[in-house]
């Protein structure tokens, strides 16, 4: 895990956040911020995200298609 990855996750989460306070409001955040991953992605130089995949589908292992 770069220190990329990390940044952009503790974003997401933070982001998500105010949901449980402010539901419409923080929905519309969480919504922005979601978006802006793939900016922040391009903006910060911090090691890479190596699989943008697993990271925006929160999953932890590589998924293929069922045979």
């Amino acid at each position: 895990m770069t220190l990329e990855v990390l940044v952009i996750a503790v974003v997401r989460v933070l982001g998500s956040l105010p949901v449980l306070r402010w539901p419409l409001a923080g929905g519309l955040l969480a919504i922005a911020v979601d978006l802006s991953d793939l900016l922040l992605r391009d903006v910060l130089d911090l090691g890479g995200v190596p699989d943008y995949q697993s990271l925006d589908n929160g999953s932890t292992r590589s998924t293929s298609p069922a045979s």
